[in-house]
């Protein structure tokens, strides 16, 4: 809870970043000094992720998600700018992608390749190309049908992958680790988005939480269009069978 997170050790934690945690948790402190704390948590590293903790637990208002919204996108950190995708509102969404309309839209591989170059490849592979994060795409035809990749890309969170459910580790010094669960034994072993991994020893862990909420950005935080959609979807159903 709030007060377990101040109280825990965190003496990797700035002086600023303790100061916004206190007054963040301080139901006395004003409107205007919790906004300022959010602001502070959401650009910072170490602040991001303790963000997402408490959006993860619904310990963050509706107002304290919006302030945090205009900041934590640009965080410094991928992982806590996709992570963030999946907790907090993003402003310039439209109306709902239509499945349908994607399906009847002639898709060209070559604007694909270019998009799952640019959108995907951070995470995902296709032969050689994109790195081994989240679940391999050369064959997603043949585990797929375009409807479902396309629900899939949409809607993220709806059907998460066995085995890439993301978590959250909590340490005593306070500190987050937010990404996928790689190996657990005497230590934890978690990879972020950029393929980084981080070890924990056991003995430093305070608490480990299965998230809910896929670690993949869905297709509006990407900022992809129902064209790009029906682009992506022909070339990933291009690719031969080897």
């Amino acid at each position: 809870d709030w007060q377990k997170i101040n109280n825990q050790a965190s003496n990797e934690l700035s002086k600023e970043i303790k100061e916004a945690i206190n007054t963040l948790q301080d139901e006395k402190s004003s409107l205007t000094a919790q906004t300022t704390a959010c602001a502070i948590l959401a650009k910072d590293k170490s602040g991001g992720k303790i963000l997402l903790k408490l959006a993860s637990e619904n310990k963050l208002t509706e107002i304290h998600k919006n302030e945090i919204a205009k900041y934590i996108f640009d965080n410094e950190d991928q992982t806590i700018r996709i992570a963030a995708t999946s907790y907090f509102p993003k402003a310039g969404r439209k109306a709902l992608l239509s499945i349908d309309k994607i399906l009847n839209t002639n898709g060209l591989v070559e604007n694909g390749a270019k998009l799952f170059a640019n959108k995907c490849a951070t995470c995902h592979k296709v032969g050689n190309i994109g790195k081994d994060i989240g679940p391999e795409l050369t064959q997603i035809k043949n585990k797929f049908d375009k409807t479902g990749l396309l629900d899939a890309i949409i809607h993220p969170n709806a059907g998460i992958v066995f085995g890439y459910e993301p978590w959250i580790i909590t340490t005593k010094n306070n500190q987050a680790t937010y990404g996928l669960l790689v190996s657990e034994g005497q230590t934890i072993v978690i990879k972020d988005v950029t393929g980084n991994r981080t070890v924990i020893p056991q003995s430093e862990v305070v608490e480990k939480k299965r998230q809910n909420i896929s670690l993949m950005p869905d297709a509006y935080s990407l900022g992809l269009s129902e064209k790009d959609l029906a682009d992506l979807a022909t070339y990933l159903f291009s690719i031969k069978s080897e």
